[in-house]
């Protein structure tokens, strides 16, 4: 659009109407169920990062420091529990 000459160019004017076909709406359901309960899921998250900000592995994530392989598995196996964020398969 910037190229375009503004002098040279004419007015264009349209005359039409969009029209909604009411009766051809369909309401579906969410892909899945799990994405509804994303928000407690996030919720829990990071309500167990707060209360636990002072955990070397959570510590090194807050403060952008690489963590180790070893940190990492220690990490899932802190969040991935019932009581926290659920399993890895939920």
């Amino acid at each position: 659009m910037k190229y375009l000459e503004k002098e040279n160019q004419a007015v264009v004017y349209t005359n039409f109407e969009d029209t909604l076909d009411y009766d051809g709406i369909m309401v579906t359901e969410p892909v899945s169920s799990s994405y509804i309960n994303l928000q407690s899921y996030k919720d829990r998250v990071e309500k167990y990062v707060r209360d636990n900000i002072n955990h070397v592995v959570i510590s090194k994530l807050c403060n952008n420091i690489p963590i180790t392989k070893a940190e990492l598995n220690e990490l899932e196996n802190m969040l991935f529990t019932d009581s926290v964020a659920g399993t890895k398969e939920q």
